[in-house]
């Protein structure tokens, strides 16, 4: 049995790591202290960290809980892809968090549910050896729908189809929107920007509009999910270009700045990412290079974007 181990002080977070523990068949166990962490740590393969990054001394190098020290117990030792940092405020107030190079998750300090179920899928994909399919991020015996673009101009079509399924389930106006343009970002960049050839991304300097047939690898497939508490969207594409550096380069990258500038060098380049985020979207990146990359997108069921707001946020890549 894997042992989900949270690195906090924070009794919320200690009660969330046990409900998450328990949904993904874990051991859960929580420190204080990062040479208590070690210690847990030491011999163990299979290890989750919910690991606490804003409390009050965590830029205080004297605290036992501080990010330098338990940054140093961390780093060689657990892979990044099985670290969850938690806060109190959203990815985008917490731009420090990019200092720190051994996470691949962040989670907003919001419990509510659905946050220990979905979360529990996060920590199950991230042990998975084929973590792709929004089957693993949806409950046991969900079965998506699917959709297959083997034409760039269905991209339109699928977002308006995307759109009229959000009003169905009755997903706010301003939320469907996001989700939306969220969804059309995604599609654009499966379609111009995925598409490699040796190193040349061939399609990245086509115009948007552009019409042309999807055939063999450049076919994109859309899923989709309702489920109880949440709405889950998966664009996949079987490139496999899209890079963890990158994204969070790009991140970091908007945050410094005023102006998002979009470099035409790397994979992924076009993803919008910041503005999906400064949003207050949940988003899942999944990628294996020269095999698949899957970009998932989860809204909340709720009534109005003030429970939005206050409902689940993370961002994640796998």
């Amino acid at each position: 049995m894997g042992i989900l181990i949270s690195v906090t002080a924070r009794p919320e977070d200690i009660k969330f790591g046990q409900a998450v523990a328990a949904l993904a068949g874990m051991e859960a166990a929580h420190v204080d202290r990062a040479n208590e962490l070690r210690k847990l740590i030491k011999d163990k393969k299979d290890v989750v960290i919910f690991w606490d990054v804003d409390h009050p001394d965590a830029i205080e190098i004297s605290s036992p809980l501080s990010i330098s020290n338990v940054g140093q117990v961390l780093r060689g030792v657990i892979d990044s892809a099985r670290v969850f940092a938690i806060s109190t405020q959203a990815l985008n107030q917490t731009p420090f968090i990019f200092n720190i190079p051994i996470f691949n998750h962040h989670i907003y300090r919001q419990f509510d549910e659905p946050s220990p179920l979905l979360v529990s899928l996060l920590v199950k994909a991230c042990r998975n050896r084929d973590p792709f399919g929004l089957q693993n991020y949806t409950p046991k015996g969900t079965e998506p729908r699917k959709i297959v673009l083997k034409n760039s101009k269905e991209r339109r079509p699928v977002c308006e189809a995307i759109a009229n399924i959000l009003v169905k389930a009755a997903i706010p106006d301003q939320l469907n929107n996001l989700a939306t343009q969220a969804v059309d970002e995604m599609l654009m960049n499966a379609i111009f920007d995925a598409p490699v050839r040796g190193t040349e991304t061939y399609k990245r300097k086509l115009d948007r509009a552009s019409e042309f047939n999807l055939a063999g690898r450049e076919t994109v497939e859309v899923e989709f999910a309702n489920v109880t508490g949440y709405f889950a969207i998966c664009v996949r594409d079987s490139f496999g270009s899209l890079k963890k550096d990158s994204v969070l380069q790009y991140i970091r990258k908007d945050y410094e700045k005023s102006e998002y500038k979009v470099s035409d060098k790397d994979p992924g380049a076009g993803l919008g990412v910041y503005g999906m985020i400064q949003s207050g979207l949940s988003i899942v990146f999944c990628s294996r290079q020269n095999i698949k990359t899957e970009v998932m997108l989860f809204l909340p069921q709720v009534t109005g974007m003030k429970g939005f707001r206050k409902g689940f946020r993370f961002f994640s890549f796998i």
